[in-house]
């Protein structure tokens, strides 16, 4: 533009020109098939264009695509404009050009679709998908006071052995992250370096037997009576509990409601992989250990106290048919035990059997004899000699045995980790992670129009 025209004057349609990033927005313009549209050019081509479109000094559109489209299709040679003198649409970054286009648009109607475009541009792809990742980790984890502490020991009647219990409190604290830990895990891991029963008795060594097993129970139960270790660091996983959830008022539990809506997505990012992974858990105390990895593959867990019945495995093999995938490949976490070291191979056999399947394959990720080395696992467990795989274990690896209850938490997850990236196209994962963060985002811009949406109603 060589002069610049005044408020309200009629520019040439040929001097202003639609902003590019509009169509990041709002729909184009199609009379055809909208019908908000087509009453806009019926009514255009009728009384003229009444409204005045909003430009920049630089003779972008700022507001009133719609109008220009119209006037366009009729032939029109002007169009009303007002310039917006402090605009210069070049000057601006793409994220100011969204902005300034949101801002003077607010007024006009618009579809679902355009408010939700407008809403994602004020989301951060990343913080949105830190939060969901936030959200799911809350959902794994124990809620804990802040000021739950160990406290300092002191002298009571109803605990005197106060080695055993400082040895327990160790332990129990070394694992907080990981809370609740189950009383079969604190067993095994107090054989690492186990303390006296009594103080003052050499010979009351901690052992693996059920009198220290009984003897560990009744100290953690009155540890917990008298506050010297949290009731929320040790759970029962044998003995559920179901509490239904309820709420003071209906405020509170809309309230809540409005809080955890829309919170709780996950993409399945094993969709592009070729295989379809599936992990078995011997034992049942370390499931939330073994899930915080498994949950970050989407990768499902199935859980059993030795060999796996019937029902899990018939639930397994549905979800590999409703995958379509070429092939189950099975990643077995077990003890290092007679028993322990067959249960892969048993289990591909039942899937087999029971099942048809014959594309599966099952890999042992966990107990080997090395870790046992390498780790100084807790071994002084001998072989039961009623196992069938008694003698061919003992042949192998001879009597002692060690339980995966007894092993670091760092080992079973680095060790998870491993097998189950060395079975996967990491680069499609990486991939399946940006459209997670992407869905992040369109969640949380719904998630804001749909509570505004019920705010306004209310």
């Amino acid at each position: 533009m060589q002069e610049k025209k005044r408020d309200l004057s009629h520019f040439s349609i040929n001097e202003i020109r639609p902003a590019a990033e509009n169509g990041f927005l709002y729909d184009d313009f199609s009379p055809n098939a909208d019908e908000d549209d087509r009453k806009l050019y019926f009514s255009i081509k009728e009384n003229g264009i009444r409204e005045p479109l909003h430009i920049s000094v630089d003779g972008i559109i700022l507001s009133g695509h719609r109008r220009y489209a119209a006037a366009t299709w009729l032939g029109l040679e002007t169009v009303p404009c007002i310039i917006a003198d402090d605009v210069d649409y070049g000057d601006l970054s793409h994220d100011e050009r969204i902005s300034v286009l949101a801002i003077y648009n607010k007024q006009r109607d618009k579809s679902h679709a355009e408010k939700l475009r407008e809403a994602l541009q004020d989301v951060d792809p990343d913080d949105a998908y830190q939060n969901l990742l936030s959200d799911r980790q809350k959902r794994r984890q124990v809620k804990l006071d802040d000021n739950i502490e160990m406290g300092k020991k002191k002298k009571r009647a109803r605990i005197t052995t106060i080695g055993f219990l400082t040895a327990a409190q160790k332990v129990i604290e070394s694992q907080r992250k990981y809370w609740p830990i189950s009383l079969r895990r604190l067993h095994y891991l107090l054989l690492n370096a186990p303390p006296l029963r009594h103080d003052k008795k050499p010979g009351s060594k901690y052992q693996n037997d059920k009198n220290c097993y009984k003897a560990l129970s009744k100290l953690v139960t009155r540890a917990r009576f008298v506050g010297d270790i949290p009731a929320e660091a040790l759970d029962d996983q044998t003995r559920p509990i179901r509490v239904l959830a309820t709420y003071q008022n209906p405020a509170d539990y809309i309230e809540a409601e409005t809080q955890d809506f829309l919170r709780h997505y996950a993409r399945d990012l094993q969709r592009g992989q070729r295989n379809h992974i599936e992990i078995y858990l011997e034992k049942n105390g370390i499931r939330k250990i073994i899930e915080q990895v498994a949950d970050e593959y989407c990768i499902p867990v199935t859980t059993g106290i030795g060999y796996c019945s019937y029902p899990p495995r018939n639930k397994m093999f549905k979800r590999f048919k409703a995958s379509g995938k070429e092939q189950l490949i099975l990643l077995a976490l077990s003890d290092f035990d007679p028993d322990g070291e067959e249960i892969a191979a048993s289990f591909s056999r039942s899937m087999r059997d029971d099942f048809g399947l014959t594309n599966i394959k099952c890999h042992k990720v966990d107990l080997s004899g090395q870790d046992v080395i390498d780790y100084n696992l807790p071994s002084d467990l001998e072989a039961k000699e009623n196992s069938p795989n008694y003698n061919k274990f003992v042949e192998r690896h001879g009597t002692h045995v060690a339980e995966l209850d007894a092993a670091p938490v760092e080992l079973l997850q680095e060790k998870l980790r491993e097998a189950i990236e060395s079975c996967m196209d990491m680069e499609v994962f990486e991939a399946e992670l940006e459209e997670e963060k992407k869905d992040a985002a369109f969640i949380t811009a719904t998630k804001k129009l749909l509570v505004q949406s019920m705010q306004a109603r209310c």
